[in-house]
């Protein structure tokens, strides 16, 4: 069987406390030799922290997971390869959905096995019951921010800004420009757009502007927070850019057109609204 090696490190201070990435990879290097299993890659993230799946190591291995690169992944802890509950409860699924296997030396899980696939189970089971929890007192601190009108919007995207007040305010002639960019993103490509249209060429946004843009569900007066979708109170945002719907419709054309592997499905990353 071939095994993928993941290792991370987040602080220096990990490093001296014993587990530097090259102390994780012999350990896990001695589990897969007395396995009988071959490594086939070692991924190394240092620097990241565990909560985000924004990792440079962390991505090639889901990309050579997608190719069939390895058959299981090796760490040290769970902990080394997610700390968020939610993103090893995708972690977990997306193994399930291609048949691919996890071990997690130090804590005997090893999927491999009956009895690792049991307490796999467990720990996956008290993730749900740990995020579910969370969303829970999440949803209840918000909307008590919402009757008290304080839930805000901690980064503007493009165009916009607060007046001294607090809320939220665009000029339209900007808001006309991303109604442009949204409209022309069904059909064109992020690039063409910042080619093509003389409007969007007076501003001097690049391509990587253009997808920030469209990107941003903040146009459509919705935000995410911790994982929910949360509509922007009228009193903090009082207009819409663009309608959810058309928000909803250029993410499945980003989708279409190709893109970076996410471990978050495409239904996931839509307003939930009726469109």
């Amino acid at each position: 069987m071939r095994a993928a090696i993941y290792c991370r490190v987040s602080t220096g201070k990990q490093a001296k406390d014993g587990v530097s990435l090259d102390d994780q990879e012999r350990r896990c290097r001695e589990f897969v030799s007395a396995k009988g299993w071959t490594v086939a890659e070692v991924y190394k993230d240092a620097g990241y922290s565990g909560y985000t799946i924004e990792r440079a190591a962390y991505q090639d291995l889901i990309a050579d997971m997608h190719r069939g690169a390895w058959e299981v992944v090796v760490c040290l802890k769970s902990d080394r390869i997610h700390r968020n509950a939610a993103n090893y409860i995708r972690f977990r699924e997306l193994m399930d959905i291609h048949g691919k296997d996890f071990a997690f030396y130090m804590e005997a899980i090893d999927t491999t096995t009956a009895l690792g696939r049991l307490t796999a189970d467990i720990t996956m089971r008290i993730s749900q019951y740990e995020v579910e929890v969370g969303q829970e007192r999440t949803m209840a601190a918000l909307a008590e921010r919402h009757k008290q009108g304080r839930l805000s919007v901690p980064k503007l995207p493009w165009g916009m800004w607060r007046d001294d007040s607090g809320v939220i305010t665009m000029s339209h002639k900007d808001r006309a420009l991303v109604r442009l960019i949204f409209h022309a993103a069904l059909s064109d490509s992020a690039v063409e757009i910042s080619t093509h249209y003389p409007e969007v060429m007076e501003n001097d946004l690049d391509s990587q502007a253009i997808l920030k843009i469209l990107k941003s569900p903040i146009y459509a007066g919705w935000r995410r927070y911790k994982g929910e979708w949360i509509e922007i109170d009228k009193s903090v945002l009082p207009f819409q850019v663009v309608s959810p719907e058309l928000y909803n419709d250029v993410q499945r054309a980003l989708h279409e057109r190709g893109g970076r592997t996410s471990m978050v499905p495409l239904e996931e990353r839509l307003i939930p609204v009726g469109d």
